[in-house]
């Protein structure tokens, strides 16, 4: 969906109106956030026409001793013309904390060793129980890898010390996989009734509950407003997600497009998610907010604090384990009878996983999800049960005729 100031002029990437009416650009380049504001769109292009001509005179030739911050920099920017501005902003804040250490080293003293035992030392462990996960090194470790490759292929470099970093890590820190799991049906029907028979968390089910009626990510249900949701079709639009990145050592929520085409999708409503749709609509028309929060020019979202401000995934997920551990504080009789304390990613895990159990249509479940490939959906949620391939026996044996039995 294209955005537009108040007069209808198209809004490109990093520019925005302001309440004030006046505009902004934003950019990040080579580690650094940029902001420009004029009065009118005209004065704030030809400002950002003179910066964007700058930084096109920026890095033009890869040496040896350029640092891996320079060099990662560089990589970053040659990316920009070709991914979204919010995998930009990822992959730098990915990267940050390398920058006062392992990233002041020139690229042609950098080896493997000392890469892998930077990422060594912080990985999350009982006895360093605020490191961080095995998949967050990953992704820390695939920006490096990636600006080494491009150097590497320049033959600015003779090898590439990134590649295998991961895997040695993995090795010396006894790292196995854990398989993602959401809630079995049972798990499922009791958190629901606690939630529904509970009046103090009337306001912190509605997300829970409607995460669990759609599939939908944490991300993309922050960001849905009311016309995206088409109550005479049934149908949810998803087509912009929340994000955050920081400026100025503050968290800024901002709206950006799906990753992938697939991403871009209608879904549609459950009955009983047009119904909890429509309770949220009649208690926010009986709300006098002081002031709805607009991002980026999106206003009217639908899942709104009390102060008119959108919720974090954070607490988000603070309000589901505290849930949670009342559940289990207040119900279960022993530890086979507490509830799991998932996040809302395995919300999402949950619907899939009864949607691929319940149908046969892979495509519509691809669909449904939004993955760009049937591969994602089938390998993260297609689980196979002994029940499930019981009930694929049956259900074939009914068309699957041999001739053989009586």
């Amino acid at each position: 969906m294209l955005r537009t100031d108040t007069f209808g002029n198209i809004l490109y990437t990093g520019e925005s109106q302001r309440k004030n009416g006046t505009y902004m650009f934003r950019m990040m380049k080579w580690g650094q956030n940029t902001w420009i504001y004029e009065k009118t769109l005209d004065e704030l292009r030809i400002k950002e026409k003179l910066f964007l001509d700058s930084i096109d005179r920026g890095y033009s030739v890869l040496n040896e001793e350029m640092t891996l911050n320079e060099v990662v920099d560089c990589y970053i920017d040659k990316r920009a013309d070709y991914i979204k501005e919010s995998t930009l902003n990822t992959m730098y804040h990915e990267y940050y904390d390398c920058r006062n250490t392992i990233g002041r080293t020139k690229i042609k003293n950098l080896t493997k060793s000392e890469i892998v035992y930077y990422f060594m030392v912080k990985v999350k462990s009982k006895k360093n129980p605020k490191g961080y996960a095995i998949s967050t090194i990953k992704r820390k470790v695939s920006v490096i890898n990636g600006a080494l490759k491009m150097a590497l292929g320049d033959r600015i470099i003779k090898y590439n010390p990134a590649e295998g970093v991961i895997k040695e890590i993995m090795e010396k820190s006894n790292y196995k996989k854990k398989k993602i799991s959401g809630l079995n049906e049972d798990q499922r029907q009791r958190l629901v009734e606690y939630m529904k028979n509970n009046t103090r968390y009337a306001k912190d089910k509605q997300l829970i509950l409607f995460l669990l009626g759609t599939g939908c990510r944490i991300g993309e249900a922050l960001a849905l407003r009311w016309n995206d949701i088409d109550f005479e079709a049934g149908q949810i639009s998803i087509n912009h997600a929340v994000t955050y990145v920081s400026e100025n050592n503050h968290r800024i929520a901002h709206i950006k497009e799906p990753k992938t085409e697939a991403g871009n999708r209608c879904i549609p409503m459950l009955e009983d998610v047009r119904e909890l749709l429509l309770d949220i609509k009649k208690e926010q028309d009986s709300i006098n907010y002081m002031e709805k929060q607009v991002i980026d020019g999106y206003t009217d979202f639908i899942f709104l604090s009390n102060r008119g401000k959108i919720f974090t995934r954070e607490a988000v997920c603070a309000k589901l384990h505290r849930i949670i551990n009342s559940y289990n504080e207040e119900c279960s009789y022993n530890e086979v009878s507490k509830l799991p304390d998932i996040t809302t990613h395995q919300l999402r895990h949950t619907f899939a996983t009864f949607l691929c159990r319940n149908s046969y249509d892979l495509k519509a479940i691809q669909r449904i999800m939004g993955h760009e490939s049937i591969v994602i959906t089938l390998s993260i949620y297609a689980d196979a049960t002994d029940a499930g391939v019981f009930e694929a026996m049956k259900a074939l044996e009914k068309s699957y005729y041999l001739g053989y039995a009586a």
